[in-house]
């Protein structure tokens, strides 16, 4: 596992003068971190609303550091990070209710960005997480697409985020199994990259 040198550990003394627990930076509300360059979008949501836990091998461990935000993390450890990113990134960290309050001290998960972080395992079966996007129009276009690129159920599910914000997550539903979940997702790539 890879850890910041002279990282805190959640469980002992901090030099950064912060209690265990407490937020790594207090910003408002209304703060949002920049997306990286070349984003269509301006603004990180608020908070991403997971429904099941992704499945995947290969993962990184982070402690956040104060002043952190998962965006920059996302784009410290992939080079680059969107809003798929950090969906992927926050499902694989149930703990995170804000993508810009993340605690300070706190050890976080960042998947394997390949193929496989698009699986998402849930009771009714296999998903695979297409993307995630604040443009309702994009989301829909994705949603025809790639419905009648695999004919399989796509999903296009909107995330309520407060201040009139929305986020939409397109995914393939219900897939029989994980040979063609997997084929899916490789035909898909990365998650550090959308489909267009």
């Amino acid at each position: 596992t890879r850890v910041a040198a002279g990282a805190p550990r959640a469980d002992g003394p901090r030099r950064d003068g912060v209690p265990p627990g407490e937020p790594a930076t207090p910003p408002p509300a209304e703060q949002v971190a920049a997306l990286p360059q070349g984003s269509s979008a301006e603004r990180v949501p608020q908070d991403l609303q997971p429904r099941a836990r992704r499945t995947g091998s290969k993962a990184k461990r982070v402690i956040v550091q104060r002043g952190d935000t998962l965006m920059n993390l996302a784009t410290r450890e992939y080079g680059i990070a969107n809003y798929t990113t950090l969906d992927v990134v926050r499902a694989a960290n149930p703990g995170i209710r804000d993508v810009n309050r993340i605690i300070a001290g706190a050890e976080l998960v960042f998947p394997d960005p390949g193929p496989s972080s698009r699986l998402i395992d849930e009771r009714e079966g296999l998903s695979v997480l297409v993307a995630t996007t604040p443009v309702l129009d994009q989301a829909q276009e994705l949603q025809r697409v790639v419905g009648s690129r695999y004919r399989v159920p796509v999903e296009l599910e909107p995330i309520a985020l407060g201040d009139g914000r929305n986020l939409y997550r397109v995914s393939l539903r219900q897939l029989p199994d994980k040979a063609q979940a997997l084929a899916i997702a490789e035909s898909l790539g990365s998650i550090l990259r959308d489909p267009s």
